[in-house]
């Protein structure tokens, strides 16, 4: 889906810098981008799936995930705009296990809510379904 207004536009791009600064190590560039107040969810199915708050969540929770990698990047395969704040990425996950050197690929979806320029949420899913189903949920609560 093309983004349809400026808004839209400004939270693909918002995600985009997300991903590009977390595969180039550029953690302070990242938490620029964060809202200060950022809800982390990462589904249960995943292996450091949990619930986070704030930038030093995201930071506890990002540190503990590349523990376990030698290397690890992030590759978004599409980007779609839902409403004025929601982007859902569809990515693409490659790692080496640290010590064992193991290559792992998975696909994760990721659900985020933009408020002012940074991300308010981000939650990342084993489903593109699940990611849909979170974007709802906001979606709802706004209406309410």
């Amino acid at each position: 889906m093309e983004a349809s207004s400026e808004a839209q536009r400004r939270n693909m791009e918002l995600t985009q810098r997300g991903f590009d600064a977390y595969n180039a190590g550029d953690n302070e560039g990242l938490a620029t981008l964060l809202h200060p107040d950022v809800e982390l969810h990462a589904d249960a199915e995943l292996l450091n799936g949990g619930d986070f708050r704030g930038r030093e969540g995201f930071s506890q929770w990002s540190s503990e995930w590349l523990e376990a990698w030698e290397e690890f990047r992030v590759e978004p395969t599409a980007v779609e705009a839902f409403g004025d704040r929601c982007v859902l990425v569809d990515s693409h996950q490659l790692a080496r296990g640290a010590g064992s050197g193991v290559d792992v690929e998975m696909d994760v979806f990721w659900a985020f809510e933009a408020d002012g320029g940074t991300v308010r949420r981000m939650h990342l899913y084993t489903t593109r379904g699940r990611a849909i189903e979170a974007i709802e949920r906001w979606h709802a609560e706004r209406a309410t």
